[in-house]
Formats: C-alpha cells, structure tokens, sequence
C-alpha cells in the first residue's frame, strides 16, 4: 500500500471512549491520509468525585506497563491508516511547567514529522498551544466545539488565556457553531462546520410516520445523551409532572444530580447505553427532546442529537439554542415545560409528513461523509497541504 502524502495528528478525546463529533470526522477521511490520535486528558482537574476516580484509575491503569510510543489500546481493531496514542500527561493544567511536560511527552509519542511527508496538527481542546508552538507541521488546526472556558468546575481566566494563546499559533479555525467563531480574528482563518450525523445508523431505526392523534395517553417523550449540568432536568420532571400519562425514556449515563427525575412513576432512566444499540432503543420515542438549559455556555452549542433525531423521523421539541433555533421550521421551541407539552401536543394535532421529510432530507445531507469532504475542503484551500 502506498504510504499517505499527509500525516494528520489528532489531539482530542480517547479514540475508545465515547463517540465524538472529531471521532465521526476522522473516521470517514478515508485512507488517502495517515492519522496519529492522540489520546489527552480533559479540562478540569480531577475531583473526588466516582466518575471523575474511575476515569483516573482508567488512564492510569492504561499507562502502567505500557511503551508510551507505542499506539494505545487494540490495534487491531483499527484502520490500517491510524494509529493511536496515550502518552502519560498531567491534569493540572494551571501549571505551565506541567503544560510543558504534557507537549514534550506527547510531541515525543508522535515523532518528528515523517519524511516525505506533510503533518497538520488538529486539537479540539484549547490548552495545546505549547505542542503547536513546538511543532513543525505544516498546518496548524484548532477544531473548536464548545465555549470551554463556561465548562463547569473549570478555571475560565486560565482556560480563556490558554485559547488565545492557542489561538495565536492555529493557520485555521473550524467552529461547530457560529457562536464558536465569534473571535476577533482573520475572517479567512475561520470555517462554520456544523456537527454531522451516521445518518445510516440512526436512519435504520427511521420512526413510521405518527397519525394525526386526539388521544396521547400512552405518548412515549424520549431523551439520549450526557446528563449533565446543562440539561435541564427540571424542565423534564416538570413536563413528567404535568402530563402523567405520558411516559418518559431517558437514554444515557450521568454526571449530575438527577434527583429531579427520580421517583416518578412515569419517567424511566435507562442510564447509558453502547452507540450500537441507540436508534433500537431509542425507536419507542414518538417525540424527542433537546432540553437545554440556555446560558453561556450552550449558547454556543450545536447539539449532536438534533440531526441524530432527524434521521430517525422523530419530530423534535427544544429549547431555544441558536444552532437549533437556525432550523426553527423543522423543531417545535418551547421555553418552559408547559410550553413544551403544549408542543408536543400540537405535533400530533397536524400532518407533520412534509417537515419530517425535509428533516430527514437535512440529515442525509449532514451525513458525517460529507462533513469530513468539507473538513478535506477546509485544509486543502488554505494552499498549505494537498489532499
């Protein structure tokens, strides 16, 4: 096999954890590019909390005993054209000395840049810049998905001087949503790549059309993703509470307090769930939720699972995010839980045919395949690489 042109270097979540809007990107390159994935710790420094304990003992219990070049995990289950990595790194960020020690140990793990062969470092976390000030590639990338400074538990003056920083050494930024690229910068430097979906694996689970319903008695409202501090679990309990004879699905682990849905009959927690298994699960949901609490940081969001409902024909209740206030005509936006139920009522009081095949028309187009040929787009006009 011929060797690939260009090195891609990923700096982002573990290659084995969850699925990423990165992790979607890079999978559907293709093989004309060579990907080193790099696996990097995360924003907060870790708490005493047990999610925060597990994950700690996880990459610990990774890195002992283990050739820290050598690619991480199951190799074997990789493409021939990747590579990952998990070299040892330091949580404490505040630090610049541990900064320093965390890029020369990663910078060591992905070797000089090949012979022959162009590099572009992509990150899709905003401390990276000691890496990419040593860094010889040729293109520079940072992949910015998230206000990470408005992040929960983290330092935001350090967060934010570190992005500037950061920002500073990029040739390129990609934003997930137009809030992202609201930075005073060159506006050649900046591209909108709004988040994709596997719209093959969540359209295979595609809900039949509903029929127009007097009755909702019975009404199954779903929910998949993260619980986390930016879900509004009460807006979910409250809807629970004003409808009992709905039921209420919620797919995924979480990270917060839920005591809000606990101990309601009608809401059932069904806590996380394998990627391989969602649309089948998820397949019992007549409508789905995007219930957001709006602040700082969501404001900048661009929820994964909008298009992911999409391309399961479900229609789609929400609170006011702008990335999804963008497709206001194909999702029902609701503030409050009245205004919510009052939404999901009005979904089956009309034929809803023509907005679902629009919907999944716009996630068929969102497929991450095209996305990652926009992302190729993106780093071949900058006249820096060639792919």
């Amino acid at each position: 096999m011929t060797k690939p042109k260009t090195e891609l270097v990923v700096l982002s979540d573990d290659w084995f954890g969850m699925p990423s809007s990165c992790k979607h990107l890079i999978s559907n390159l293709g093989d004309e590019i060579q990907v080193s994935w790099v696996d990097t710790i995360g924003l907060r420094e870790p708490s005493l909390s047990i999610y925060d304990l597990m994950r700690s003992l996880k990459k610990i219990s990774g890195w002992i005993g283990k050739d820290k070049t050598s690619p991480a995990h199951d190799a074997s289950t990789l493409p021939s054209w990747m590579r990952t990595f998990d070299p040892i790194q330091l949580p404490f960020l505040r630090f610049s000395a541990i900064r320093r020690f965390n890029a020369g140990n990663i910078a060591r793990a992905i070797g000089p840049k090949p012979l022959g062969q162009n590099r572009i470092i992509l990150t899709t976390w905003p401390f990276m810049g000691d890496l990419l000030h040593l860094s010889d590639a040729d293109l520079k990338v940072y992949y910015r998905v998230d206000h990470f400074h408005k992040f929960p538990g983290v330092n935001e003056r350090l967060i934010l001087d570190l992005e500037t920083r950061q920002l500073s050494e990029v040739d390129l930024l990609i934003g997930s949503s137009l809030e992202l690229l609201e930075l005073d910068i060159d506006a050649n430097k900046k591209c909108y790549l709004p988040h994709g979906v596997d719209y093959e694996h969540f359209a295979a689970a595609k809900k039949p059309e509903a029929p127009l319903r007097k009755d909702l008695k019975g009404l199954t409202v779903g929910f998949f993703g993260i619980l986390d501090e930016w879900i509004d679990l009460e807006l979910m309990a409250e809807m629970a509470r004003l409808r009992p004879d709905w039921n209420f699905s919620i797919l995924g682990p979480h990270r917060c307090d839920i005591s809000p849905l606990q101990g309601l009959e009608n809401v059932e927690l069904q806590g996380a769930v394998p990627y391989e298994e969602l649309p089948e699960r998820a397949a019992c949901f007549d409508v789905a939720l995007i219930p957001f609490i709006i602040n700082e940081l969501t404001m900048a969001v661009n929820p994964l699972k909008m298009m992911e409902y999409f391309a399961m024909g479900l229609p789609v209740v929400s609170t006011p995010l702008p990335e999804v206030v963008r497709h206001g005509n194909l999702v029902s936006i609701a503030k409050t839980p009245l205004e919510s139920v009052n939404a999901v009522e009005d979904i089956f009081s009309k034929d809803r045919e023509q907005q679902r095949a629009a919907a999944s028309k716009l996630a068929l187009a969102a497929s991450w395949r095209f996305r990652s040929q926009e992302l190729k787009n993106f780093l071949n006009e900058t006249g820096k690489v060639s792919i």
